[in-house]
């Protein structure tokens, strides 16, 4: 504890341990004088802290009327030293110097370390998303597209979900930021330019109310991965980019006709897909289907002139027939197993729901071809009760993840007669409706002239304004011509027919 010592000389004298002859301040002591320097301290007060323990022997021998009055002055000391050491308040604490940059890699990693399934940026490609943080900074694009990324999770994560000016802002910015780096030759086609103009597409599904935009968007991506493609990809992350567009294009070309698969898709038929994480317990275990990229390439050009592939629309909806069941035995063996994860859950949803979707599709097809086969209408029921079942399984991964379930619960209810089933169907509809899927497929129904005039019983869909006269159209040809199937002009009608069936991809 601190006590007041007797000693009031300068601090030189302090220093050498010499006895200084002045005690009051403004004095400069005679060993000063002589040396000619400053005397500083004179006449000071002093602490000097002492061990409380080494020293309580001494106390004890003391009387009680010393002990006391020294307790009441040591008391008097520790007060006056305390109030003048102690600094004033200023205020919190400032936070450490930090950029935007900063704050976008901090929302990143927290949504990648997100324990909440509907919230993590796992089924984002994790290959892609995984890298950004320690990529930003690097380019202005990707730096602006990630800005608008964040901010948008922000606002979903939001209690009102509501979309703020600043989302909007940022968005703007990077489409700024992009098209600065697209007209410079030297960053045109870099990884983290090919990354921004993706990211961006991702923000406007829901940042964007245009739906030409969106079909701009596709087709600027097919322009980039066109003249990227065909490099020596062995960067990892580019390879991965470019397996994300993919997906995304290999749906969009589906809805939009200018958005072209070749030639650039041939180059990446012979570029391996990474390897899913090994299983922990591999032989209690069957392998999950992976995607084959050749079959879902050639789905744009089937659905458009199906009366001309007949025989590739058998075999590849045996594929995918085959394809479902495996991934549904692949849930049931694993679900319930202690290696089960939620990242697992989230991918083999993902596939049954892109396996059923595409499943209805192409089984409406060849009931268009052959209405009294039993077994595809059987195989109908399969699917549109296995889309009711994922649709409840996942309703955990709402918003970010739950991929392909609503294009599986919308092909469900398009094509069901059971009324029981349609109601449920519908109202499952109506809980994935401000999910990410949902918005994506949304997009894709407002700008495709042939989507289903059916669709319009959904209020809240918005289609094509030539779409009702062109339904009615191809629904007067089918009642008038409906047992001419096998002629010339019957075949034109199943053509006409199958667009109320292809919108569900």
């Amino acid at each position: 504890m601190p006590v007041i010592g007797s000693y009031r000389g300068c601090d030189s004298c302090r220093k050498w341990k010499k006895k200084c002859d002045s005690t009051q301040p403004g004095q400069p002591c005679s060993r000063c004088r002589t040396r000619n320097i400053a005397c500083v301290g004179v006449g000071q007060q002093r602490f000097k802290f002492i061990n409380q323990s080494s020293s309580s022997s001494s106390s004890s021998s003391a009387s009680s009327g010393g002990a006391a009055a020294a307790a009441a002055h040591s008391q008097k000391v520790v007060s006056r030293f305390v109030e003048h050491a102690t600094p004033l308040a200023t205020g919190s604490p400032k936070s450490p110097l930090r950029n935007g940059n900063d704050r976008v890699a901090d929302t990143l990693v927290y949504f990648l370390a997100s324990t909440h399934q509907g919230y993590n940026l796992k089924p984002f490609r994790l290959s892609v998303f995984g890298e950004l943080p320690r990529r930003i900074g690097y380019s202005p694009a990707l730096d602006a597209s990630l800005a608008a990324f964040t901010s948008l999770l922000e606002t979903r994560q939001s209690p009102s979900e509501q979309l703020n000016p600043r989302s909007l802002q940022l968005y703007a910015s990077g489409l700024k930021a992009l098209e600065t780096s697209i007209a410079n030759p030297s960053s045109r086609y870099r990884s983290d330019t090919l990354c921004a103009a993706y990211i961006l597409s991702e923000c406007h599904i829901w940042q964007g109310r245009n739906a030409k935009l969106s079909r701009g968007h596709a087709e600027g991506l097919v322009y980039l991965i066109n003249n990227i493609a065909c490099q020596d990809l062995k960067d990892l992350f580019l390879r991965g980019i470019c397996y994300a567009i993919t997906a995304n294009l290999l749906q969009d070309s589906v809805f939009n006709p200018n958005v072209k698969l070749n030639p650039w898709i041939q180059e990446l038929y012979d570029m391996p897909e990474q390897p899913l994480r090994p299983l922990l317990d591999i032989q209690a275990m069957s392998r999950l289907p992976t995607c084959e990229l050749r079959v879902f390439a050639m789905l744009p050009d089937l659905i458009r002139h199906p009366s001309e592939n007949k025989e590739q629309i058998h075999w590849i909806y045996s594929y995918i027939l085959d394809q479902y069941l495996q991934v549904k035995v692949f849930i049931s063996a694993n679900r319930e197993t202690s290696c089960w994860n939620a990242y697992d859950g989230i991918i083999c949803n993902e596939r049954h729901g892109l396996f059923i979707a595409i499943g209805i599709t192409l089984n409406a097809l060849l009931r268009a071809f052959n209405p009294s086969n039993i077994l595809l209408v059987s195989q109908r029921s399969i699917f549109c009760a296995d889309a009711i079942i994922l649709a409840e399984r996942a309703k955990q991964e709402r918003p970010l993840a739950a991929h392909h379930v609503p294009q599986a619960i919308v092909a469900a209810w398009c094509v069901t007669d059971d009324e029981g089933t349609k109601e449920t169907l519908r109202q499952l509809i109506e809980d994935y409706r401000s999910t990410f899927a949902m918005a994506k497929l949304v997009q894709h129904l407002s700008c495709w002239p042939e989507a289903p005039a059916k669709l319009r019983e959904i209020p809240w869909l918005t289609l094509p304004k030539k779409t009702e006269a062109a339904a009615a159209a191809a629904e007067a040809a089918a009642e008038a011509d409906a047992q001419s199937v096998d002629t010339d002009d019957g075949t034109e009608i199943i053509d006409r027919e199958t667009h109320e069936f292809c919108c569900i991809l």
